[in-house]
């Protein structure tokens, strides 16, 4: 038998805990693949006294302050490993795609003409 908190129109459970604050269920709601690539497009579109900003302020979100953060670094010093490792985060790897190409050896028989062919054919058999 199902107990009574796991029953029939309530399959998730209990539901959300009370005393949960109301701007992190807002904050979690908003956090959404979008709207981080968004906030890392904005920050990567922000010049260096933006950033310097960003990184000031004190009121400013720890994931802004995160990317802004993660962006000068790769400005002032150079790691874009760090950068290269966000974005494959936030937007996705780049995919590795190589083109192989071959040919059979009937394409490249086609190539050769006829009279050639029949030519070879006889040497071998002599």
């Amino acid at each position: 038998m199902a107990s009574p908190r796991f029953g029939p129109g309530n399959p998730g459970g209990p539901g959300r805990p009370k005393g949960v604050d109301p701007k992190l269920s807002d904050f979690n709601k908003n956090l959404t693949k979008t709207a981080v690539t968004k906030m890392l497009s904005d920050m990567l579109d922000a010049t260096q006294a933006d950033l310097d900003l960003v990184l000031a302020d004190r009121t400013e979100p720890a994931l802004k302050v995160a990317i802004a953060s993660v962006i000068h670094q790769c400005i002032k010093q150079g790691d874009y490993a760090r950068l290269e490792s966000l974005l494959n985060r936030t937007i996705g790897k780049v995919r590795d795609e190589s083109l192989v190409e071959t040919k059979s050896h009937d394409e490249k028989l086609e190539k050769v003409p006829r009279e050639k062919i029949v030519a070879l054919l006889r040497a071998a058999n002599e």
